[in-house]
C-alpha cells in the first residue's frame, strides 16, 4: 500500500480542514486525491453505507456526492422499477414489498437497461440488479474513469460509455428500460427546475425517449412543477414523490411506451415506523388539460429512511 492510502486508512475519521493545515507533515502523500477520498468518506457513512464499507472506493468531488441518490432512494427506485417490470412483462418473481430484494435477474424480463446521466452510478449500480445488461453514459471523464474503476469493487459488471446522452441515444435501436436524472444546474451553477431547462432538454428528447424503450424513467427535481411535468410526459403511468426523514428529495416519472391510460398512480412515501394511511381516491382536472379529468390514486408507500450516521 502506497503512502497516500495508508494516509487515508489511518487518518478517514479525522478532520479534514485540521489535515489541510498539516499538510506539510506528508510530503509524500497525495494531499489533494487524500482530503477528497476521506472527505468522501465521511458523506458516505451516512448516505451511503454500502459504499463507505467498501475498501479502495474512489469518491469524487464533493458536488456529484451532493447530487447523487442515497442508499435509500436509490432502493426505492430499483423496486419500483421491479414492481413496473412485473407488471409489464408479467413477472412474479420479484418481492416489492420493502426492503433490497432483487439480488437475480431471473425472470424480471429486463435485458436491457441504460443510464444516460450516469453521475456517480449510485443509481445505475441498484438497477442493475434488474436488468442482464446495463450500460451507464457519463460525458464527464473523470466520472467514466471513477466509474471503470468502482463498479467492479462493487460486484457490478457494468458497461461505461464515456459521451453525450443525446449522441448515445441516437445510437440505440431499442432497450426495454432507459434511466434519465438530467442535470439541473445551468451553465452559471444555478439550479433549474422545468424539464425544459434540464440537461439534456427532456421535453426535446422525449419522443426518441420514449420511442426507444418499454419503460423510461426520470428522475426530476423536488421542485418540478408536475402539472407542468405531466403536459410534456404524454405516456407517464407513476408519480412517485421521494422523501426521506420527511424532506421530499426527487419526484420520479414512470413512462410505459403504450397508449397513454386515463389512470395515473402517485404515491407518496411515508416514515417507515408509520402505519401507511389509508387509500384516498380523488378525481382532479388538475392535469393535461385538453384531455378530460383523469382518476388519479393517491396511495402511501412506506417513507425512506437513510442509514444513521
Amino acid at each position: 500500500m502506497d503512502d497516500t492510502m495508508l494516509f487515508i486508512r489511518e487518518h478517514r475519521d479525522d478532520d479534514v480542514m485540521r489535515l489541510a493545515l498539516q499538510q506539510k507533515q506528508y510530503p509524500d502523500v497525495d494531499i489533494a486525491f487524500a482530503l477528497r477520498q476521506i472527505e468522501g468518506y465521511q458523506t458516505a457513512r451516512r448516505k451511503l453505507p454500502h459504499i463507505a464499507a467498501l475498501e479502495d472506493w474512489h469518491y469524487p468531488r464533493h458536488l456529484s456526492l451532493e447530487q447523487c441518490s442515497s442508499d435509500a432512494t436509490a432502493d426505492y427506485k430499483t423496486r419500483r422499477l421491479a414492481a413496473v417490470a412485473r407488471r409489464l412483462f408479467g413477472t412474479d418473481s420479484v418481492d416489492t414489498t420493502g426492503g433490497m430484494s432483487v439480488d437475480t435477474t431471473e425472470g424480471m424480463g429486463i435485458d436491457t437497461l441504460v443510464d444516460l446521466n450516469g453521475g456517480m452510478g449510485i443509481d445505475t449500480m441498484a438497477l442493475s440488479r434488474l436488468a442482464r445488461h446495463t450500460t451507464y453514459v457519463e460525458r464527464d471523464e473523470e466520472l467514466c474513469r471513477l466509474a471503470r474503476h468502482n463498479f467492479p469493487i462493487a460486484g457490478c459488471d457494468i458497461d461505461v460509455v464515456c459521451g453525450d446522452a443525446t449522441d448515445y441515444l441516437g445510437t440505440l435501436t431499442h432497450v426495454n428500460c432507459l434511466y434519465l436524472d438530467p442535470a439541473r444546474r445551468n451553465s452559471s451553477g444555478h439550479k433549474v427546475f422545468r424539464l425544459q431547462d434540464a440537461e439534456p432538454d427532456i421535453t426535446t428528447l422525449y419522443p426518441t425517449l420514449i420511442a426507444k424503450a418499454d419503460i423510461l424513467m426520470l428522475k426530476l427535481s423536488p421542485m418540478l412543477d408536475l402539472t407542468d411535468a405531466l403536459r410534456h410526459l404524454p405516456h407517464a403511468r407513476e408519480v412517485d414523490l421521494v422523501a426521506v426523514k420527511g424532506e421530499l428529495k426527487e419526484i420520479l416519472i414512470t413512462c410505459c411506451h403504450q397508449q397513454p391510460p386515463r389512470h395515473l398512480d402517485i404515491t407518496s412515501s411515508r416514515h417507515l415506523e408509520e402505519q401507511p394511511p389509508r387509500h384516498l381516491d380523488i378525481s382532479s382536472s388538475r392535469h393535461l388539460e385538453e384531455h378530460p379529468p383523469r382518476h388519479l390514486d393517491i396511495s402511501s408507500s412506506r417513507h425512506l429512511e437513510e442509514q444513521p450516521p
